[in-house]
């Protein structure tokens, strides 16, 4: 069994890994090792982000290049609103 660590490293949800914007359609993946993620504007709007991915425990992927920080907030997901 290979076990792999990783240290000094951000950890990505695999939830925001595994999100998809509605308005997203069409668009190429990312190739091998590399994802995209959605952070959120100052302004509420989300924006994609290309990040390189490395070694993952199924809860969490070790980001290994990218222009994301640490506390930066992701998109796991939408909540919907009842109509009023």
């Amino acid at each position: 069994m290979a076990v792999d660590e990783a240290r000094n490293v951000l950890l990505i949800p695999n939830a925001a890994l595994r999100y998809r914007a509605e308005d997203s359609a069409g668009q190429d993946d990312p190739p091998p090792g590399r994802a995209r993620v959605w952070s959120m504007r100052p302004d509420g709007e989300p924006v994609p982000v290309e990040i390189g991915v490395g070694a993952s425990d199924n809860v969490a992927t070790a980001m290994t290049a990218g222009a994301l920080t640490e506390g930066q907030a992701l998109v796991v997901g939408r909540s919907l609103r009842a109509a009023p």
